[in-house]
């Protein structure tokens, strides 16, 4: 019969979660291809998520930590991109420039809308001057939308955005922020194009 204090001090020990340890040897390049596979786990992708809540996201640290020990000031990056990805597991992944996570987020404009004046353009120019937290909070209601569609982006190209996002280089930073709007907004020239090219009427007697 168990002793009732080992029964106690059992109960009182926190279960640690368990860990896909993948290649022995993790870095950050094979950071995004980890992630997509840990994130199928249910067990893994619960810890995951609490990445980008401060208060628990110490529960991520035994699968994530690993891969920014030799450059500490990606923590917070790693951190924030892997909650994205456990929180929004529709969102897939396609390694091309067509789907980085701008230009994929143009499927959230309602057809015949402007994107200079959608809800999401407004959204990628209001981070513009906030901190990867702040962004990474105000992003939340596209990387819903995405995940509503069951979109793809390119996961590995949104790491390089949050890695560099609060790059200390203030030309490094301001550049990689501006790329979001870029990719974005140039999806605004096809469209103008087409609404405003029509045929030239042909001149009437007394045109000028």
């Amino acid at each position: 019969m168990t002793h009732p204090s080992a029964i106690s001090q059992t109960a009182a020990t926190p279960q640690m979660p368990e860990v896909v340890t993948g290649d022995p040897h993790p870095t950050q390049e094979n950071f995004i291809g980890w992630l997509l596979g840990a994130r199928a786990l249910p067990s893994i992708r619960a810890n995951l998520r609490r990445g980008d809540r401060p208060a628990l996201a110490d529960r991520a640290y035994p699968h994530l930590a690993r891969f920014w020990t030799n450059q500490p000031s990606t923590r917070s990056s790693i951190l924030l991109l892997a909650a994205a990805a456990a929180e929004y597991p529709r969102i897939g992944h396609i390694g091309d420039n067509q789907h980085h996570f701008a230009i994929a987020s143009r499927i959230l404009v309602p057809r015949g809308e402007r994107l200079e004046g959608s809800s999401v353009g407004a959204r990628l120019l209001a981070v513009q001057r906030q901190s990867l937290p702040n962004t990474h909070r105000m992003l939340a209601g596209i990387f819903r939308g995405l995940h509503d569609h069951g979109a793809a982006i390119n996961w590995s190209a949104l790491w390089g955005t949050y890695r560099s996002w609060d790059h200390p280089n203030p030309a490094t930073r301001r550049g990689v922020r501006r790329r979001l709007l870029e990719d974005f907004f140039a999806g605004a020239i096809s469209e103008d194009a087409r609404n405003t090219t029509r045929p030239c009427p042909e001149p009437t007697i007394g045109d000028a």
